[in-house]
């Protein structure tokens, strides 16, 4: 059986961003941008630089002091293209995650 070619009207994303506020204090307001993803066929068309150009301009809008996100350190393409706009890589961060087992033995 063929697979069905999804209707004219359906929504198909070329990019999308989602972002959250955070503070702790007024001080620290900012941005945490949780995902930054273009479609393969529309990388290096702008898209990127057009999604995070706006979670920034928001940011300054509001008077935040900073937007943040997390980059795989093997994608070396995008790390390449965050440190060209600018931004910072922070090496000594990790990212800590408790799933499966820990999560329901840390949980109970």
């Amino acid at each position: 059986m063929a697979a069905a070619s999804p209707p004219p009207h359906s929504l198909q994303s070329t990019a999308l961003s989602t972002w959250i506020s955070l503070s702790s204090t007024r001080k620290e307001r900012r941005f945490h941008v949780e995902d930054l993803f273009v479609t393969d066929s529309y990388r290096r068309k702008g898209f990127g630089r057009m999604l995070l150009s706006a979670v920034a301009k928001q940011a300054v809008k509001m008077g935040y002091c900073r937007v943040e996100w997390v980059v795989l350190d093997w994608n070396v393409n995008v790390i390449k293209f965050y440190e060209e706009m600018g931004a910072k890589i922070h090496n000594e961060c990790r990212i800590c995650r408790l799933t499966g087992e820990a999560l329901q033995a840390y949980g109970d």
